[in-house]
């Protein structure tokens, strides 16, 4: 039984949900502290637990900005979710760098493999690609057809 839901969390002014099989969603709005992204952490470990991988859509519509101590938490608090695939959309050039960048260093101290980060102008296509993406790791993972 998966722990996937698609009923959002709030934490703070920002949500949190999971849509099966393995797709969690991030919508932020506003201001981002550590104790917010601590308890988004949480939510998001909580509901990967049971997932092989878990690809990431993030709405930076109404993101505002993003704390010292809660970059310093993104990049550096405790992973248990095995990302494998971002995907964010809207939001201003600042808000897509400020994530892109704290992405990177996700990556970097985390050492997350094959977790690819893209940008996109609307959900719809962002989905899209996550989608490719889910198709492409199911087939890597699939064994070979016997003749």
């Amino acid at each position: 039984m998966s722990l996937l839901t698609d009923e959002p969390r709030t934490v703070g002014a920002h949500s949190i949900a999971f849509e099966p099989p393995c797709l969690a969603i991030v919508r932020l709005k506003g201001r981002l502290r550590e104790e917010e992204i601590r308890r988004l952490r949480e939510h998001m470990n909580a509901g990967a637990s049971r997932q092989p991988f878990t690809l990431f859509l993030l709405d930076l519509s109404a993101a505002g900005e993003v704390t010292p101590g809660a970059r310093r938490y993104i990049a550096h608090g405790p992973l248990k979710t095995p990302y494998r695939g971002m995907a964010l959309f809207h939001g201003s050039f600042h808000a897509r760098l400020m994530a892109k960048l704290l992405i990177g260093a996700l990556n970097t101290f985390t050492k997350l493999r094959d977790n690819p980060v893209a940008l996109f102008g609307s959900e719809k296509d962002a989905r899209a690609w996550l989608l490719e993406r889910h198709r492409k790791l199911l087939h890597a993972a699939s064994p070979p057809a016997v003749v």
